[in-house]
């Protein structure tokens, strides 16, 4: 396959796509888009084109606070922005949208940003805690694992045991010098 043919079969696909975003225009920087109230904020270089939002929008945007969209090799890229008030990463508040375009769209590329005025807010993710302001973690699902893990297989030790001594097999040499006071005996175990 040549890059011709290549992009005959893209756009063929891309027209067989079935739209996700169901977009009226109510003026000329308002919009409704899947139910949501939408309103241009910034249009650069006459990037906003209805159609190529159209075929470009996904319902996941439907939760940011604003949408960047810049257009790259003739292309639409969308990305979702919060607000400067919302408890998240800054990197994804509409403070760095500055920082964002320099460092990943091309130099002077068109671009605009929609405003979704009827977001939804951000819940922050809290953990519960005990009275000692601890986290407190399923004690139940931790002991379940602990014994699945415990129970997985049976190990058992091998000691090996010595026969008690009365039925070891030792013998007792003795031995006396006829000169020495001394006596001491030498045990030796058999083999």
């Amino acid at each position: 396959m040549d890059r011709n043919e290549i992009e005959e079969a893209y756009e063929a696909k891309r027209a067989q796509r079935k739209p996700l975003a169901q977009i009226n225009q109510t003026d000329e920087t308002s919009f409704k888009i899947n139910g949501y109230q939408y309103q241009l904020v910034a249009n650069e270089g006459e990037a906003f084109d209805l159609e190529a939002l159209r075929a470009a929008y996904n319902t996941i945007f439907s939760k940011y606070d604003y949408i960047l969209g810049d257009i790259g090799y003739g292309q639409l890229r969308l990305t979702g922005f919060y607000a400067d008030d919302k408890n998240v990463n800054p990197a994804t508040r509409i403070g760095a949208v500055g920082d964002f375009l320099v460092e990943y769209c091309n130099f002077g590329a068109p671009y605009f940003i929609l405003h979704n005025l009827e977001a939804k807010p951000v819940k922050p993710v809290r953990r519960k805690t005990n009275r000692t302001g601890r986290a407190v973690t399923n004690k139940r699902s931790r002991s379940r694992k602990n014994n699945r893990a415990k129970n997985a297989f049976v190990e058992e030790k091998i000691t090996r045991r010595k026969p008690p001594i009365a039925k070891r097999n030792a013998t007792v040499i003795t031995e006396s010098k006829g000169t020495g006071k001394r006596h001491f005996k030498i045990r030796q175990k058999q083999k």
